[in-house]
């Protein structure tokens, strides 16, 4: 498994980010590698909601909850996808800081499909690809919480979560 963290400021309340984030469905509003997502299960947050996120040139991933703390954090499993992975799960936390501000992290851990093959195109390519996605994600949620708006998409994206 491959793991890294991530982290950002966004110059809104811990309240405000985890109103975006909790609205799981809707990520295609602020992550940039996203082109379009929507639920597949009647909850919409909390442990075991799904989303389905079009990643653009025919990429797709799909995603659950599977650990959630109200207000806090989430952890989201990407279960099935057509994109190299195997197996991921992305951790996403918000603290509050000093004068409206938050913090968010961000760790994922992925292993690649491919066996050897697949470690030989995470060590090439893999980190860096998924590095940039999830600076993308953390971006455009500081763009999304702080002034409301949508963001463009930037594809190719090379996994949502």
């Amino acid at each position: 498994m491959t793991e890294f963290s991530l982290s950002t400021t966004i110059d809104a309340p811990k309240e405000r980010v985890w109103e975006v984030l909790k609205e799981f469905g809707e990520i295609s509003k602020w992550n940039p590698g996203v082109v379009e997502s929507h639920s597949t299960t009647d909850a919409t947050g909390g442990i075991g909601a799904e989303r389905r996120c079009d990643l653009g040139k025919g990429q797709w991933v799909e995603e659950r909850i599977v650990g959630w703390e109200e207000g806090k954090s989430l952890d989201i499993n990407i279960f099935d996808s057509n994109v190299p992975l195997s197996d991921a799960t992305v951790t996403l936390s918000v603290e509050s800081l000093d004068e409206g501000e938050s913090r968010v992290d961000l760790n994922i851990n992925y292993k690649l499909k491919y066996g050897p093959l697949g470690m030989l195109m995470d060590l090439m390519m893999g980190k860096r690809s998924y590095r940039r996605a999830m600076n993308g994600l953390l971006a455009g949620l500081k763009h999304h919480s702080e002034t409301g708006k949508d963001v463009e998409t930037d594809v190719p994206a090379a996994a949502s979560a």
